[in-house]
């Protein structure tokens, strides 16, 4: 039992060579996901931060 389980495990304690390439799928779009996210989040700084400048009187 003990060398069936030497592989990377999961909450049920048993071996998930399989279930690995799930998870890196799950973790790949998770990453695409955030990727896509930061980059929205920065347009939006730049355009607040472009807005801000053109409103600013020295």
């Amino acid at each position: 039992m003990e060398e069936k389980n030497k592989g990377s495990k999961h909450a049920n304690n048993s071996c998930c060579l399989c279930a690995c390439e799930k998870c890196d799928q799950v973790l790949n779009s998770a990453s695409e996901a955030l990727k896509n996210r930061l980059k929205a989040e920065r347009e939006t700084f730049l355009l607040l931060l472009q807005r801000l400048r053109s409103q600013h009187v020295d």
